[in-house]
């Protein structure tokens, strides 16, 4: 494609795009919440629901549209055309749009590796228009696309043009998510948005014509040697992008950013280095690298320029290895050759006016030396006081309570550094945590950890085994992990008061088994970590050589995860809930296999499979209290009656109306003349509206384990895949026998129904295939077992 047709595309697409805002009134400088785009002439626009989901809470809220020349207009949320389960909302308002509008588009058939591009207001350039280019990664079998154009906060709701149609073939959703989808982002196809909106399709007809035809009209004019743009900046990745951000920052101004983090530290470093605060740009807790940039790359703001300000963060810290080597010589407490006292000071919201107030009574009483911010923290203020004694400081703080009676004052001790650490809180691995007071900075790191498990058993602890690793603690900050030393005191860790160590503990080694029995070992294996994380490394595995059993799709089946017990019974486990929360133990053993297909090709006689058969399905029921069994012969039966509760629905009891919620099941299963080389027969007795089973007969569609069974099946895993399907943690909407229960299951309403009842959810059922797909394996010591 000629460069000029590039660009004119996105130019056009940027007059489409809007700033989409929440605000309690008519405010142009309302709180930015993302992107959107129109799609209609008459005014009719999208965006991402989550953007704008609060007004759905708090009715006092409004929607507010600023269009690409400014203007600003109240938005009007039409809830009938909106699908939030797709994350999509539509809105109006009143303006006629006079630019071209592109086709939407269906996701075509064949589009990965197709290039596209995204124009958007993005919050990584100050919410200015931009456009980013990039390819299409994956198109899942529900036709959600994920692709690396979406690089992170402002886009959600942005366009996603597809260059090859020439079309509008999805909106951004789910904003970049790094531990989630890595390098990849989520956009919804229109699909279901033409379903709702039936009009829609023959508008969309409408704009068409115009638009090829202005496409057209450009690519037959000479091109021409594409230049770079003010308005339309285009990035290839995201790490391209970080790296443009790195390259302009000086040395020192991220570890001030991680360390003056909020306003209140702000203006305290700014007074220490004489920064005038009246001419300093409004701080922004969410972007504070941005904030000490600015103040660096403005003239003359800061007299001494990034060195002054590293040089007075290096007062209030001295033993940071960073600000440390800005030092003055003579501010090091060993070499200070005046007497210092300190007086800590809380209940007092603004540091600089508490310093005015001091000096100003300091001078009344002609104490002598002076004044100054030593450090702010969240709850208090230190006052430094040069020259002074203590019985000068002591005065001091009796008139400083006297004109404010709000406030409480301590004259910090001589090593008065320990005060600092007045709050600290230790989190273990599943978010249970301890908050500590009054702890000397010079306490060992080990100490507080081990502590902090005494003082709170809800902080879950591995079992104590002497083969296992010593935990680790972290402390996170603005992207940044820094490890802290478990032998070391809190100052040597450079612990600030009022973080969080998060603790994460170790298991030396687990084992985990493939489908084809194949076995590995993962060691050093944090508490933390997702089971979903195990998976994704086993099945890594098996996609490097291309064996993971896929879909008729393309698509590797989802996998399932059970704990194997000594006796080789197995425990279905949830891959949402990690190590720790599953309680593995050092040296268990996990089974990883796909979802409904089952076991390995193992031919036997048909008595030998019916009685292996039996003891699968009578270990099931001893291992699930409540699941009932009935058979027709007591040592090779060939039909079984199972019952069992599960959170499931009922049909309607009218065409078109609502399913009701029921618990008890009743399935029949037939094992045929010719089983095992046959696939079962499976029916369910009791009612159950779900897509996989025909309303009239009952018979279940076991999809993909109808069109891969094999005789080696393990029916421990077909008792645990009725169990749930009746509770909608296995269904397939692609294809079923019952279409008004896939109508319904895809629903707004049937989605809230089904979460509500703990049954999964297709956006999640989405969000894990594609982490499956695209995901890089995680960071995970695994290797095969001889």
């Amino acid at each position: 494609m000629k460069n000029q047709v590039k660009k004119l595309i996105q130019t056009e697409l940027e007059q489409l795009l809007v700033r989409v805002a929440v605000s309690t009134g008519f405010d142009k400088d309302a709180g930015f919440r993302g992107t959107g785009f129109f799609i209609t002439p008459d005014g009719y626009l999208v965006t991402a629901w989550h953007c704008i989901q609060e007004v759905q809470i708090i009715k006092s809220l409004n929607i507010l549209i600023e269009c690409a020349d400014g203007e600003l207009f109240p938005g009007q949320l039409d809830e009938e055309k909106s699908i939030p389960d797709l994350d999509i909302a539509v809105i109006k308002i009143k303006r006629d749009i006079n630019h071209n509008i592109p086709l939407l588009e269906h996701v075509p058939k064949t589009v990965k590796g197709d290039a596209v591009v995204s124009a958007c207001y993005s919050e990584m350039y100050q919410n200015q228009k931009n456009c980013f280019s990039g390819e299409i990664s994956l198109v899942d079998s529900l036709k959600v696309v994920t692709t690396n154009v979406i690089q992170g906060p402002g886009q959600s709701g942005s366009p996603i043009y597809h260059y090859d149609t020439g079309r509008i073939i999805g909106i951004a959703t789910d904003v970049y998510n790094e531990d989630k989808l890595r390098n990849a982002g989520l956009a919804a196809n229109f699909d279901f948005l033409f379903q709702r909106w039936p009009e829609l399709n023959k508008i969309n007809q409408n704009t068409a014509q115009l638009w090829d035809e202005r496409l057209a009209a450009s690519d037959k004019s000479p091109d021409v040697d594409e230049q770079p743009t003010t308005t339309v900046p285009t990035y290839d990745t995201r790490d391209n992008m970080r790296n443009k951000q790195d390259a302009f920052v000086q040395p020192g101004i991220q570890e001030i950013a991680q360390i003056f983090h909020n306003e209140r530290e702000a203006r305290a470093l700014l007074a220490k280095a004489q920064v005038p605060i009246d001419k300093v740009p409004p701080f922004d807790s969410s972007t504070p690298t941005a904030f000490w940039q600015g103040v660096c790359e403005k003239p003359g703001l800061v007299s001494g320029g990034p060195e002054k300000l590293l040089s007075s963060a290096a007062d209030i810290y001295p033993y940071n290895p960073i600000f440390g080597q800005q030092r003055r010589p003579e501010s090091v407490p060993e070499k200070r050759n005046t007497p210092v006292v300190v007086i800590a000071v809380t209940g007092h919201d603004d540091p600089l006016e508490l310093l005015s107030l001091a000096q100003q009574l300091a001078s009344i009483d002609d104490i002598p030396g002076n004044i100054s911010l030593e450090f702010v923290r969240n709850d208090a203020v230190l006052l430094e006081l040069d020259q002074a004694t203590t019985e000068q400081a002591t005065k001091l703080t009796k008139f400083m309570r006297a004109n404010n009676s709000q406030i409480q004052t301590t004259i910090a001790t001589e090593n008065y550094r320990d005060y600092l650490f007045q709050s600290l809180t230790v989190m273990g691995h599943n978010q249970e945590s301890h908050e500590f007071r009054d702890v000397p900075a010079s306490t060992r790191t080990g100490d507080i950890v081990q502590q902090a498990f005494e003082k709170n058993g809800k902080m879950q602890k591995k079992q104590d085994d002497p083969k296992s690793p010593p935990p680790t603690v972290q402390i996170r900050g603005e992207g940044t992990v820094r490890q802290l030393d478990l032998n070391a005191s809190l100052h040597a860790n450079r612990v600030r008061d009022g973080e969080t160590m998060q603790v994460t503990e170790v298991i030396g080694r687990i084992f985990v088994e493939g489908p084809d029995q194949a076995r590995f070992e993962v060691n050093n294996v944090p508490l933390s970590t997702p089971l979903s994380d195990i998976m994704k490394a086993t099945i890594m595995t098996y996609n490097d050589n291309k064996t993971w059993p896929q879909d008729k799709d393309g698509l590797g089946i989802p996998a399932v995860i059970d704990r194997i017990n000594p006796d080789r019974t197995d425990e279905r486990l949830d891959p949402h809930s990690t190590i720790g929360e599953a309680q593995i133990r050092e040296g268990e053993t996990l089974q990883i296999s796909p979802q409904s297909t089952l076991g390995s090709i193992s031919p036997m006689i048909r008595d030998e499979a019916l009685a292996r058969i039996r003891a699968q399905i009578v270990t099931y029921k001893q291992n699930h209290p409540g699941f009932q069994v009935e058979a027709n012969a007591k040592h090779t039966p060939t039909e079984y009656l199972f019952k069992f509760k599960a959170a499931g629905w009922g049909p309607p009891e009218i065409l078109g109306g609502e399913p009701y919620p029921i618990d008890n099941h009743e399935v029949f299963i037939r094992l045929p003349p010719d089983f095992p080389m046959k696939a079962p027969e499976v029916f369910w007795q009791t009612p159950l509206f779900h897509p996989n089973v025909a309303a009239e007969t009952g018979e279940v569609c076991l999809g993909v384990l109808g069109e891969r069974y094999r005789p080696g099946m393990d029916f421990k895993k077909i008792c645990q895949l009725l169990v749930d399907t009746a509770c909608y943690q296995n269904y397939e909407v692609r294809e079923g026998y019952n279409t008004e229960a896939q109508r319904w299951a895809t629903s707004e309403a049937g989605q809230i129904a089904i979460e509500a009842r703990g049954g999964q959810s297709l956006r999640e059922w989405v969000l894990d295939r594609i982490d499956q797909e695209t995901s890089l394996p995680p960071s995970l010591d695994i290797k095969r077992c001889n």
